[in-house]
C-alpha cells in the first residue's frame, strides 16, 4: 500500500507554502503528491515541511516550451500557475510536457514506482471556464493521451468540474458536457472526467464508496459525493480527485477540506491509499469486452462460448506451463480461424490479445474471466 495525494496549493510561497507542506505531513507518510497552480519559489519549503525530497514542475522543467508558447509572465501579470509533482525517493522519471495543448504549463506527466509497480503519473489542472473552448480541447486532448497508455497509471487533478457529481454515476454532469450548446458541436470535457470517458481510469473515490455504502451521504443524492472547493459559501463541488487504472485498489481515501483552507488554500488535500494488484482489472477488463459485441450476431454463441468456457477452466485447472501454453493455443487459434464466431469476436476486438499478453504473468484466468463475462452479458 502507498499513500498518495493531489492538492491545488494555490501559488504558495514563503510560511504559507510550510503550512500547507505540514498539512501534507500530519497526513502521510506521502510518497507522491499531485500539485496544481505551484509556484517553484515555493516548492523547496512545501517539500521540506512535507517530508518529501523532490519535485518536478512544467515551468522548471520546460521553460523553452512554455515561451515559445507565450505561456509566461508578462509585464504587469503573474506567470501561468503550473502543474507539479513531488515526492519521496528518487525523482520523476522521464518528466514529459504537453506541448499541443491550448495550455501546456497545466499538464504534467512521467513515470514513479507505486507499490511496488512503475506507473505512469499525471498531474492535471483544467482551465477555467473563461478559457473558453480551449477548456474541453485541453480535456479531449489529454483523455485521448490517456485512453492510448498501458499498464498502471495514476491521475491528480483539480478539474474545474464537474458541475452535478451524484450518487449514481451515469449522473455525472460536467461543465462543458458534450452536447451543450455552447460547445457549437465540439466534443466536451466529459470526455475525460464524465460517466463516460475515452480512458479506462475510474474515480478514486467512487471507487472506494463502492465497497463502503455506509460512507455515501444519501441526503444528498445529487451530491457533490465530497467537498473540495467552493464558489461561494453555498456552492461545494468536488473538483478535486484523484483517478486511477483498474489494476490499483483503494484502501482508503479522504477530503481534507476544512484543514486545508485554514491552512491558506481555496482546495481541498485530497489523500488516497492504493495498493497495486496486477489482476484487479481482469473483471473491469470481461465487461468492457462482453460490452463491444453485439452477440445476436454470433449463431449457436451460448452451446459455443460454453465450450470455450469449458476448455478455459480445464486450462485454469492445470499446471502453470501446461496452462499457459493452453491459453496461448486457444488465443492463436481464435485469432487464426475468423470463420469461427468466437474467432471472428477476438478477432474484432485487438485488445484481447493485447491485454492478454499484459495480464499472463499475473492473472492466468484472464481467458476464463473474459468469457464469463460474455456469457453472463448474453444470458
Amino acid at each position: 500500500m502507498v499513500r498518495v495525494a493531489t492538492w491545488n496549493i494555490s501559488w504558495a510561497v514563503h510560511d504559507r507554502a510550510a503550512r500547507l507542506g505540514a498539512l501534507v505531513a500530519e497526513h502521510g507518510p506521502v510518497s507522491l503528491i499531485f500539485l496544481q497552480e505551484a509556484n517553484p519559489a515555493g516548492l523547496d519549503r512545501f517539500c521540506e515541511a512535507a517530508g518529501l525530497d523532490w519535485w518536478c514542475s512544467v515551468d522548471s522543467a520546460f521553460p523553452d516550451l512554455l515561451a515559445a508558447r507565450g505561456r509566461v509572465a508578462r509585464r504587469g501579470s503573474r506567470a501561468p500557475r503550473a502543474a507539479a509533482i513531488a515526492g519521496v525517493g528518487e525523482g520523476l522519471r522521464s518528466p514529459t510536457p504537453f506541448p499541443d495543448v491550448p495550455l501546456p504549463e497545466k499538464v504534467l506527466a512521467g513515470w514513479a514506482p507505486i507499490d511496488g509497480t512503475l506507473a505512469t503519473v499525471a498531474s492535471y489542472h483544467a482551465p477555467t471556464g473563461s478559457h473558453g473552448l480551449n477548456k474541453p480541447a485541453q480535456a479531449v486532448q489529454f483523455a485521448q493521451w490517456l485512453g492510448a497508455l498501458r499498464g498502471p497509471v495514476v491521475l491528480g487533478l483539480d478539474g474545474n468540474t464537474p458541475r452535478v457529481d451524484p450518487i449514481d454515476p451515469s449522473g455525472v454532469r460536467t461543465h462543458w458536457h458534450t452536447g451543450d450548446r455552447h460547445l457549437d458541436g465540439h466534443p466536451g470535457d466529459d470526455l475525460l472526467l464524465g460517466p463516460e470517458p475515452l480512458h479506462p481510469l475510474r474515480d478514486a473515490l467512487r471507487v472506494w464508496l463502492e465497497s463502503h455504502p455506509d460512507e455515501i451521504d444519501r441526503s444528498r443524492p445529487e451530491g457533490p459525493l465530497r467537498v473540495s472547493y467552493k464558489t461561494r459559501p453555498d456552492k461545494p463541488y468536488r473538483y478535486d480527485a484523484i483517478w486511477i487504472t483498474p489494476d490499483f485498489g483503494v484502501d482508503g481515501i479522504e477530503y481534507r477540506y476544512d484543514e486545508a483552507i485554514a491552512a491558506g488554500t481555496d482546495h481541498a488535500l485530497v489523500v488516497a491509499d492504493l495498493s497495486h494488484d496486477p489482476s484487479g482489472g481482469v473483471t473491469e477488463l470481461a465487461a468492457s469486452l462482453a460490452a463491444t459485441t453485439d452477440l445476436d450476431d454470433l449463431p449457436n454463441r451460448a452451446r459455443r462460448l460454453a465450450a470455450w468456457l469449458d476448455v478455459a477452466d480445464v486450462l485454469d485447472a492445470a499446471e502453470p506451463d501446461r496452462r499457459l501454453e493452453g491459453i496461448d493455443v486457444v488465443l492463436r487459434d481464435a485469432v487464426r480461424n475468423p470463420d469461427d464466431p468466437f474467432g471472428s469476436f477476438v478477432e474484432a476486438s485487438a485488445p484481447v490479445t493485447d491485454l492478454y499478453a499484459r495480464y499472463r504473468t499475473d492473472h492466468l484466468g484472464l481467458v476464463t474471466a473474459c468469457l464469463t463475462g460474455i456469457i453472463e452479458r448474453s444470458a
